[in-house]
């Protein structure tokens, strides 16, 4: 996602470089200092530099940049009436002004994983952890109060959507993106430039 983000037409306009911005209201006041996107941020700042301080491999003279990460979730309800339900996990690049990023209009959101619901499914006596489209409160409370003649608590469903956002986020940041985070990776961007 991050290497598709990086090519598109719309790159050509993010903030590789976080800066300090300042305001001053008048002449003879002192500058104010303004933090009104990620890239003008202490901590982006602070990370471009430890990043390019680092030691690169191969002794590598391609420009370091920071990709901004802005992950964004919320269950959603697909219709009026009845219980579709999803719950997408969106990715927004900081680097990307926030007046651009925020128009439905700039495709700014990447869409990086939809997380599914979870189903207790009663098999030969044994409980299983299933992804299906069923509904997860009902059905698991249903299956869980026939099994064991009570209905599950709200600690034990805490406990199986808890398992389930974590075997979703060990799928996401799997071995590649592990190593790009610790080693970077190089990207041509939407202007041909490595």
């Amino acid at each position: 996602v991050l290497k598709a983000a990086f090519k598109e037409t719309s790159a050509q306009s993010f903030h590789m470089t976080p800066y300090k911005l300042y305001w001053q209201p008048n002449k003879d006041g002192p500058p104010e200092r303004i933090i009104s996107e990620l890239y003008t941020s202490d901590a982006m700042i602070n990370e471009h530099e430890a990043i390019k301080s680092q030691a690169h491999a191969d002794d590598c003279k391609l420009e370091t940049v920071v990709a901004a990460i802005i992950l964004w979730s919320d269950s959603t309800h697909l219709a009026s009436l009845g219980n579709a339900l999803l719950w997408p996990i969106y990715l927004f690049l900081g680097n990307q002004s926030k007046y651009t990023r925020n128009k439905l209009s700039a495709f700014a959101a990447h869409h990086l994983a939809y997380i599914p619901k979870v189903c207790l499914l009663v098999v030969n006596f044994s409980l299983m952890l299933t992804i299906t489209a069923s509904s997860f409160l009902i059905t698991f409370k249903k299956s869980i109060g026939h099994f064991f003649s009570k209905m599950a608590t709200g600690e034990t469903m805490t406990h199986w959507k808890q398992e389930l956002m974590h075997a979703i986020w060990s799928l996401l940041l799997d071995d590649e993106f592990l190593d790009a985070y610790e080693h970077g990776i190089v990207i041509k961007f939407a202007d041909g430039i490595l």
